[in-house]
């Protein structure tokens, strides 16, 4: 999914659909009620939150987890690229960055290549989960690649 935020017209922001971390997110936490209610009742202890407790503290650091998954992004501007992965957030300018490639393997992962040798996955892109089909992960990718051909000055701006 691209959207354009209209007040920076050179800002694009390439993300996941929020659909696909709400349905994880609701599917999570079915699984953890679940497994809650079934502890509790094999728990054979008078106190009823001995068996709930435990899930609840899973719970809310899943529900954490899946609240930092609706902000995966890559967040292209003028400046550079902003990758908003699970657990870090990268700020990578364009003269850093040698190249876009996408390593098909199991799944899908697309590595922005660092200059100095480092790689840095778009987690947005792709991932552990197949979001995108093959064509529409291409567009997004061959997107990445104009992008930074425009920004290193290795062909006009297509506006």
């Amino acid at each position: 999914m691209i959207t354009r935020n209209m007040a920076h017209a050179e800002r694009e922001v390439l993300r996941r659909p929020w659909q696909i971390a709400f349905g994880m997110l609701l599917l999570v936490f079915g699984e953890l009620v679940y497994l809650a209610v079934i502890v509790s009742m094999a728990v054979n202890s008078p106190p009823f939150w001995a068996g709930i407790v435990p899930f609840a503290v899973v719970a809310v650091v899943m529900a954490l987890g899946m609240i930092r998954q609706l902000r995966l992004a890559v967040v292209m501007d003028d400046s550079g690229v902003t990758v908003r992965n699970y657990f870090r957030t990268f700020r990578i300018i364009w003269s850093e960055i040698a190249g876009v490639t996408v390593r098909r393997a199991f799944t899908p992962v697309v590595r922005l290549n660092l200059v100095d040798g480092r790689h840095i996955r778009c987690t947005a892109v792709g991932g552990i989960m197949r979001v995108y089909s093959r064509r529409t992960l291409d567009f997004l990718v061959g997107r990445m690649q104009v992008r930074l051909a425009e920004a290193q000055g290795q062909m006009p701006p297509l506006r």
